[in-house]
């Protein structure tokens, strides 16, 4: 579905700005952009065979615990799900927000075998 695809639902723009099925050997990332809006919400679901852990970071590095809703480092169990919401801090300038417009999710397996997880996130405008 394109990015710029808008939905009306209960009266909030929405924007899809990720959907990806990722398959990977031990360990891989995606990104995702967050260029608008100040709440994005992040679907991530293992639809593999093995446990995988999973970890949320800003393009600079920094942790983003304690600035989502019901997100720390966590385990999927196979078929599990986990939904995400991450809020910009208000009252910060464009140049302090930089660092948080790109968000990078790290997937890994305990034992280095294959895991696929399917990502989802949109945006509200």
């Amino acid at each position: 579905m394109p990015l710029s695809v808008q939905n009306e639902q209960g009266g909030t723009a929405k924007r899809i700005v990720h959907d990806q099925r990722m398959h990977f050997e031990g360990q891989g990332e995606t990104n995702f952009k967050f260029e608008e809006g100040r709440k994005l919400y992040i679907s991530i679901k293992n639809v593999g065979k093995q446990p995988i852990q999973y970890k949320l970071n800003s393009s600079n590095g920094s942790d983003l615990q304690g600035t989502t809703s019901g997100f720390s480092s966590r385990t999927l169990q196979p078929g599990e799900r986990h939904d995400l919401l991450f809020v910009k801090p208000e009252g910060q300038d464009e140049a302090a927000n930089d660092s948080l417009k790109e968000l990078i999710l790290k997937v890994s397996t305990d034992d280095g075998s294959q895991g696929i997880v399917k990502t989802f996130a949109y945006i509200t405008l």
